[in-house]
């Protein structure tokens, strides 16, 4: 993981903590990120498995207090509702609404929270911010997917896990570096927390697609040559709606479009976002031609 240059920037009485904190996240050390609990694995695994059917994904829900009620609040969202359709009121109706892919979606959404976003924690206040704003993000990038040619899904957990780099960060910080002065965390969380969340979502096994939309959701060189990546478009763009929208700033989609380097339908991720947000959204005019 890189982090030279902020470290660098460190002032000395950072130095010792900064250096424990580069050590601690080291791309090589197996230690560096925890890994999920057993049980989330397995469960993941039954996901995996091409020969289990609702039943099994719905009897490894039922064993997980956690899980069981936020796959009911999941398939009973907006997104899943449907004109006239009861909510679902079990897990199996649940898992039979969600799919598969639902259900590794609040896999995921649950145990990443509990293991990095305890209120125990020295950063509990940021990351629960973090975190809010990783919903939020998931929520929208789904909503756009369509329009960008990406998974909903993919873009769901991609959106969900975009930040989860700092919060590794703030995990390991929490641990060794406690006494890290702010600016110098803040410059740590700013250089480190795209590689670090692409090498999380690689070692927790949640696909290499979603591994590369974390690494490089900001799009520092969307003109790189090679395939277009339409996950990390639906990321790019979610994130950056989200701050904007909590800014209370209009949307430019053009100038996003042109930030990002995006491709897609853009009328068609417009309409997509104001069906989300609602009023909450404004877009901004677009500029008028010259000449």
């Amino acid at each position: 993981v890189r982090g030279a240059a902020w470290r660098a920037a460190a002032p000395a009485a950072d130095a010792p903590a900064a250096h424990a904190l580069a050590e601690a996240v080291a791309a090589g050390r197996a230690d560096s990120i925890r890994q999920l609990p057993s049980a989330a694995r397995e469960a993941m695994a039954v996901c995996d498995d091409p020969r289990s059917g609702s039943a099994d994904l719905a009897r490894v829900c039922e064993r997980d207090l956690a899980v069981a009620p936020a796959l009911l609040r999941y398939a009973n969202s907006v997104f899943f509702a449907r004109p006239g359709q009861a909510p679902a009121a079990s897990v199996r109706e649940a898992v039979d609404r969600v799919g598969v892919a639902g259900v590794r979606t609040v896999l995921v959404d649950v145990t990443v929270a509990a293991l990095l976003c305890g209120p125990k924690s020295r950063h509990a206040g940021l990351t629960a911010q973090l975190w809010a704003h990783g919903q939020r993000t998931a929520a929208l990038a789904r909503a756009v997917a369509g329009a960008l040619g990406a998974q909903p899904e993919r873009a769901y957990v991609a959106g969900l896990l975009h930040d989860v780099g700092k919060l590794v960060l703030l995990d390991r910080a929490g641990e060794v570096a406690a006494g890290l002065s702010w600016p110098t965390l803040r410059a740590a969380l700013l250089a480190l927390h795209e590689p670090l969340g692409g090498l999380a979502v690689q070692r927790w096994g949640l696909g290499e697609d979603v591994a590369v939309a974390v690494a490089t959701h900001h799009r520092a060189a969307p003109d790189a040559p090679g395939p277009r990546d339409a996950l990390g478009e639906a990321v790019f763009l979610a994130e950056r709606v989200d701050h904007l929208v909590a800014a209370g700033e209009p949307v430019d989609l053009d100038a996003l479009w042109a930030a990002g380097a995006l491709g897609g339908d853009q009328e068609r991720a417009a309409a997509a976002l104001a069906r989300h947000l609602g009023p909450v959204l404004t877009l901004a005019e677009p500029a008028e031609a010259v000449g």
